[in-house]
């Protein structure tokens, strides 16, 4: 009587401990519905299609961190944050690289970001307005965005696009005005550009090209 006793709260135990390792593997929580959520449209039809082998399995065996290191092996993405809705649902949210120009290489247009990180095509960007560079060579492009990383982003919507021609580099504003420039001309010295380029242009004066190349003047 008394081992008998002693073994009730030990069954009990048992007894839960079984139906909560029953429920826990149950159909309850096979995983029905993956949401994701970001602003490319074709990155998320990718990721749904990868990730489709998820469905019908456990929710709570799938390894959060290892799934989100599978997403990130895709270059378009910048950051993720994978997170369980119980029972049966993946929410899975997004950070998009930015897109900052388009790279013009080989007769195709690709997207880069402002850390020179190539990650798409022109064909999967909604935003079209984008800076073009030309490029002879791949290794140019660290060039292009140390460039037009040091123009103040007030000013980028005036650019259309950026190319190289023999030593030095042009920087063609949407309406036709040029402004020749190299690798070492510093950020200052874009922003008095631009300020002399808007006071000129105020004035009606300005000309077809202004050149920041020299150490402490701007040739109009």
């Amino acid at each position: 009587m008394v081992f008998f006793k002693k073994f009730i709260p030990i069954f009990i135990i048992f007894v839960i401990f079984y139906n909560i390792l029953v429920f826990y593997n149950s159909d309850y929580f096979l995983i029905k519905d993956i949401q994701i959520i970001g602003k490319n449209e074709l990155l998320k039809n990718d990721i749904i299609k990868k990730l489709d082998v998820l469905k019908k399995k456990n929710i709570w065996k799938i390894d959060i961190k290892k799934l989100e290191k599978l997403i990130l092996e895709d270059i378009r993405v910048e950051k993720i944050n994978v997170k369980r809705k119980i029972p049966n649902k993946l929410i899975i949210e997004i950070e998009e690289k930015e897109p900052f120009i388009y790279v013009r290489y080989k007769e195709r247009i690709f997207v880069s970001d402002k850390n020179g990180n190539i990650f798409s095509i022109y064909e999967e960007i909604s935003n079209k307005d984008l800076i073009i560079v030309k490029l002879v060579n791949v290794e140019e492009l660290k060039d292009f965005i140390n460039i037009l990383n040091r123009v103040d982003t007030k000013y980028m919507d005036l650019i259309s696009e950026v190319y190289k021609k023999e030593n030095y580099y042009i920087i063609y504003l949407r309406d036709g005005i040029k402004i020749k420039t190299d690798t070492d001309v510093e950020t200052e010295k874009y922003s008095l550009a631009f300020k002399l380029y808007n006071h000129l242009k105020n004035k009606k004066e300005i000309d077809e090209y202004l050149d920041i190349r020299f150490k402490d003047f701007i040739v109009k």
